[in-house]
């Protein structure tokens, strides 16, 4: 995708990250326990992203079908 991402809060790059690829991070399991752990925030409201915006670079991934049985867990 020619992009780098990166930051100090690692919670907040993998929420970025996730975004870019048209996953919403508040369905990352790894990225909500981080958050309830204070290790960081998911909530992309709360970060603050600086170059090209979300928006002009997200293309959507296709879920596998393992990620989407592990959302109701």
């Amino acid at each position: 995708m020619n992009l780098v991402i990166a930051g100090a809060a690692p919670v907040a790059v993998d929420a970025v990250g996730a975004a870019v690829m048209g996953v919403p991070p508040t369905e990352v399991k790894h990225l909500v326990l981080a958050e309830k752990k204070g290790l960081g925030t998911c909530h992309l409201e709360k970060i603050e992203v600086v170059g090209e915006q979300i928006e002009n670079v997200k293309r959507n991934f296709r879920r596998s079908f393992v990620s989407k049985v592990l959302l109701h867990f």
